[in-house]
């Protein structure tokens, strides 16, 4: 975004344009490290293990991380604890 946007027309956008700006830059700067992730690989890329960059982002997208409560975190270190002390 710093490279199309003053800050003096970034400061007096509403809210939710910004927002989607943001989040646009963002989207654009994960293509861009996927990007550049890819053309690593790419020099041994061959006919029989060729994935293309579209396919290459689809399986390196990272799954949403599962929200939990207190009360269910606790209850999970309390189940790991009770395994380590059954264990000794």
């Amino acid at each position: 975004m710093h490279s199309y946007y003053s800050f003096d027309y970034v400061i007096k956008l509403p809210v939710l344009r910004l927002t989607k700006l943001l989040y646009v830059g963002v989207l654009k700067r994960e293509e861009n490290r996927d990007w550049q992730k890819y053309l690593t690989i790419y020099p041994y890329l061959t006919n029989e293990n060729f994935i293309s960059f579209e396919d290459f982002r689809r399986k390196n997208v990272v799954a949403p991380v599962e929200q939990k409560s207190e009360v269910e975190i606790l209850q999970e270190v309390k189940e790991i604890l009770d395994t380590f002390k059954g264990g000794e």
